[in-house]
């Protein structure tokens, strides 16, 4: 019995970290992005999910082809459900022509008044 709790701590451990290996939540910019390292995406997400504070003085986002982290290059492909939930300052975003998903990320913006 104990072997098998120690097998499974170990395997749980393993898979903990592997997930870390492939996958990061950073801040670049003024913007914050799910990385990918298996594919060497990035996606716009949330500062604060579903918060007033969430990019709490943000105007204006431009959201780039590409962001650079730790010496990787992402290509920016996608903006999360609820990159902008809640923020109720952002007025204009510039989105690049990579970006091929918004998962009706500007519908939920509760100020948004121009999109590019």
């Amino acid at each position: 019995m104990r072997m098998k709790t120690k097998i499974l701590s170990l395997f749980l451990a393993l898979a903990a970290s592997v997930g870390t290996m492939f996958a990061e939540e950073v801040q670049i910019g003024d913007l914050y992005y799910y990385l990918n390292a298996t594919d060497q995406t990035a996606e716009v997400t949330f500062e604060l999910h579903w918060d007033e504070n969430n990019y709490k003085g943000l105007t204006t986002a431009n959201i780039p082809a590409s962001v650079t982290y730790n010496g990787t290059t992402y290509s920016v492909t996608s903006i999360g459900y609820s990159a902008f939930g809640g923020c109720s300052g952002l007025t204009s975003v510039t989105i690049s022509n990579s970006v091929t998903s918004t998962s009706q990320a500007l519908e939920v913006m509760l100020s948004l008044v121009a999109a590019v």
